[in-house]
């Protein structure tokens, strides 16, 4: 019987040390501007296209893409416009606006064509026909609701 009760104490540990290793694995690390523009520095400088540019040119593209990623972490729209890439910063206020649900963050975005688009990804995430309706091009806004009624 001892032997029982040692064989289901290490199926126990098993299973609490699995279980504990899934909730580790899933908590996310938030990563600092430092650690981005660290990390950026270092592919950026591994590009062979960027051989021929400068380092004002590297911080600018780091600083831009750090900034408009730090979404992930934040949804924050203060970071976002800091970007000063369009497609960055577009890029961002789509994923802060899917991530508050929120359309009028979409708003905010400056290129008619990347607002479309804003418009589009955030009423497909939510399944939202109403926010296509903020669509200005009737081709999108078409093809906004279509994707939504044949899904």
């Amino acid at each position: 019987m001892d032997e029982v009760n040692k064989i289901n104490d290490e199926i126990v540990n098993d299973n609490t040390l699995a279980d504990n290793t899934e909730k580790s694995n899933s908590e996310e690390k938030k990563q600092t501007m430092e650690e981005c523009m660290n990390w950026c520095s270092m592919i950026w400088k591994s590009n062979p296209w960027n051989k021929d540019r400068t380092d004002s040119d590297m911080k600018e593209d780091c600083n831009n893409l750090c900034y408009s990623s730090m979404w992930i972490q934040d949804n924050d729209l203060e970071l976002c416009s800091k970007s000063q890439d369009v497609l960055l910063k577009s890029w961002c206020y789509t994923e802060v606006a899917k991530a508050k649900k929120d359309s009028s963050i979409c708003d905010k975005v400056t290129d008619s064509t990347l607002k479309n688009a804003c418009y589009s990804s955030l009423a497909e995430e939510l399944k939202d026909v109403n926010i296509c309706n903020k669509i200005e091009s009737d081709i999108f806004k078409q093809s906004c609701v279509d994707t939504i009624n044949n899904n």
